[in-house]
């Protein structure tokens, strides 16, 4: 629905809800609700036909949609380098506890 509002508000005068009610056959209240991303998803005839009343080919929305949620799937370059940098930091606590763990054995091996 993302991608259908963003086209109604790039309009230089938005529909009402009568004016899209009346062009799409679905309730006022219905296009509200969906345009608030209220009560679920629109069905596949409400999709079409908003997409239509805003001039929009459903499979070209449907594409645009299918990328930005794999772009969200993928972390970006920058969330990478930090993670690999977390990770490292981690590593290097481990491996400091560890060798104080080892400093402290050898100590209480030489005062027996």
């Amino acid at each position: 629905m993302a991608i259908i509002i963003k086209a109604r508000d790039a309009m230089p005068q938005k529909p009402t809800l009568r004016e899209t009610e009346d062009a799409t056959g679905i309730s006022r209240s219905r296009v509200s609700d969906l345009y608030h991303e209220k009560n679920g998803s629109p069905s596949l005839q409400e999709f079409i036909s908003l997409c239509l009343v805003y001039g929009l080919l459903p499979s070209n929305v449907l594409e645009e949609a299918n990328q930005m949620l794999q772009k969200k799937a993928q972390p970006s370059d920058e969330d990478r380098a930090k993670l690999a940098l977390e990770r490292a930091q981690r590593a290097a606590e481990y491996g400091l506890a560890a060798m104080e763990g080892e400093k402290r054995g050898a100590e209480d091996d030489w005062g027996a």
